[in-house]
């Protein structure tokens, strides 16, 4: 669209300046013809020029008057051509009028382009505009401004994907989920086992509910009742070092709080995921009968499994109990 505006405006302003042209053109060499006093017998007995009028053709003629017409336009004003009697007087009148609604038109259409074609810039500097005040106004320290300022800058492309969502969500279902599968946002359930395979619709909702999310070095992340895919970054949870793709939280599917991880991943760097959280899960499940079915089936078989491990390492700990009581007595 921008490119459409400033073409448009290039395409009205010169079809202005062509009319004008051709306005003072028909002035300059009607006057010729009749052999009276015009703007072109002025500019050609001026001692820096001074050419036979009558030796101009039609072309030379037209590149004087759209000389004079954008000097008119742009307010620059040499004074090299002036009108001569009342009629070239009234047309010059007419052409300063037309030209300042011109000029004004013009520089409102570009103002416009320049801040629509960096609106979330705009709004990104804004935002970090606030936070200076705010970090100003509560005296915080100087090592923490500059941690909020490097999280902001780290977290430009989740914001802008925040930023982006409720544009997306202002087409049609159909080219939301075509949108979800181009731009790559499907493989973030794809990573997560019990949301693979779906069918175009439920994967579109899904979709619409991911929310991005950034962490700062030596954070924890911690949620209980979502889920997250590591886009960015590494985090260390256990013994293991968790990376792109790498899932946390699968198991807030889980209504038993015990069955659930109690150990939560801490970030070593900038870490960026998609995040999705059960109410919203649940929300698709009640709009898609087979989808709740399937997730309902992923819940049991990963409680059995937890339940299993669980009580196992509960019988592990009471063998252990009582072999020390034993050894006591």
């Amino acid at each position: 669209y921008a490119f459409l505006n400033i073409a448009k405006c290039a395409g009205v302003t010169f079809a202005v300046l062509h009319w004008m042209t051709c306005m003072w053109g028909f002035f300059g060499m009607q006057a010729r013809r009749e052999d009276a006093p015009s703007w072109l017998l002025g500019y050609s007995e001026r001692p820096a020029v001074h050419e036979d009028i009558f030796l101009l053709g039609r072309l030379e003629v037209y590149n004087l008057a759209m000389y004079f017409c954008v000097m008119t336009l742009t307010s620059v004003g040499f004074g090299d051509i002036t009108p001569i009697g009342q009629a070239e007087v009234t047309l010059c009148c007419l052409t300063m009028w037309a030209s300042s609604f011109m000029w004004a038109w013009v520089l409102a259409n570009m103002v416009n382009i320049v801040e629509n074609a960096g609106k979330y810039s705009t709004y990104f500097q804004q935002l970090n505009d606030d936070m200076n005040e705010l970090m100003e106004a509560r005296l915080l320290p100087h090592t923490l401004k500059m941690r909020a300022r490097k999280h902001l800058a780290e977290a430009f492309k989740v914001h802008r994907q925040r930023y982006q969502q409720a544009t997306i969500r202002s087409l049609s279902v159909g080219l939301q989920g075509e949108i979800a599968l181009q731009s790559g946002a499907a493989s973030v359930c794809d990573c997560i086992w019990f949301l693979r395979d779906l069918n175009l619709d439920v994967l579109t909702e899904l979709v619409a509910h991911l929310v991005p999310e950034m962490y700062s070095p030596a954070e924890y992340i911690i949620h209980k009742y979502a889920v997250s895919v590591i886009r960015r970054g590494a985090c260390w949870w256990k013994t293991r070092i968790l990376t792109r793709d790498d899932v946390i939280g699968q198991d807030m599917i889980l209504d038993t709080e015990h069955l659930r991880e109690s150990v939560h991943p801490k970030t070593l760097n900038y870490v960026e995921v998609m995040t999705l959280n059960r109410t919203d899960l649940a929300h698709v499940c009640e709009m898609y009968p087979d989808f709740s079915k399937k997730v309902r089936i992923a819940q049991i078989r990963m409680a059995v499994c937890r339940a299993v491990v669980y009580y196992a390492k509960r019988a592990a700990r009471a063998r252990e109990m009582g072999d020390g009581r034993a050894r006591i007595e």
